[in-house]
């Protein structure tokens, strides 16, 4: 699968994915703010979506968007 993620996108799908992970960080340490249940649904949720958010940032390669067509990566194609 040929690179679809770069420039702006890979910086916002980093950032965005700092930020779940940040939020998963701190489900954690809430300690009983939270009831369990819901610490553990949040923490995997979110974990889950920053795993996303950065693997595809770093592969350069976004299912979703090579399924819509959509190539924000700017290295020539030969």
């Amino acid at each position: 699968m040929e690179p679809n993620v770069g420039g702006f996108d890979r910086t916002v799908r980093i950032a965005l994915g700092l930020a779940f992970l940040s939020i998963a960080l701190a489900a954690v340490a809430s300690g009983s703010t939270l009831g369990e249940s819901t610490r553990t649904v949040l923490v995997a949720g979110t974990s889950l979506v920053a795993a996303v958010l950065l693997a595809s940032a770093i592969l350069q390669r976004c299912p979703v968007n090579r399924l819509l067509g959509i190539d924000t990566c700017e290295t020539a194609r030969r």
